[in-house]
């Protein structure tokens, strides 16, 4: 009986197996970065909403402390690529949940602040998800009973987050 040499059968086996590997790895890795996103954007949300109970109507520091980003800082968010002003909808609402046309007009009607995150495109590192390796992240919205809507105490002056009104 004459015996074969096998050279390069465990070469083999370890492409097969290494692909698996690394493609279960990477995975996996995609997967955290998604959760890590969609936690970053609810998280933007619930800022956001917690602000805009405090500070006066539209107020430019509402999109700024959402998006965790410094004074002075009017681009995208610096935890999240792509994340900007853009996706943030800030409304005022009424007593029923119905939203406020003009808040500044109807103030003593705001009972609730909602504040939205819409439109985001996920972008992933691994091309076979999809064609354009971009996912539509769905909305994101946090709605809190509202508190002072910035009207200081009497005498003080009106500054919403190290930014005056």
């Amino acid at each position: 009986m004459r015996v074969r040499p096998e050279n390069g059968t465990t070469t083999v086996e370890f492409a097969i197996v290494g692909a698996l590997f690394f493609m279960v790895l990477l995975g996996i890795l995609e997967f955290g970065r998604a959760i890590y996103t969609w936690n970053t954007l609810s998280e933007v949300a619930r800022r956001g909403a917690r602000i805009a109970a405090v500070c006066p109507l539209y107020h430019s520091a509402i999109e700024r402390v959402a998006l965790i980003t410094s004074p002075g800082d009017t681009g995208d968010s610096p935890f999240v690529r792509g994340l900007g002003p853009q996706h943030i909808g800030i409304e005022y609402l009424d007593e029923d949940g119905a939203s406020i046309a003009d808040p500044a007009g109807n103030f003593s009607d705001i009972w609730f602040v909602r504040v939205s995150i819409t439109g985001f495109d996920y972008t992933t590192l691994i091309p076979f998800i999809s064609m354009d390796r971009v996912i539509r992240a769905p909305g994101f919205s946090a709605t809190l009973p509202r508190e002072s809507l910035g009207i200081p105490r009497e005498g003080a002056s009106p500054v919403c987050f190290g930014t005056a009104t």
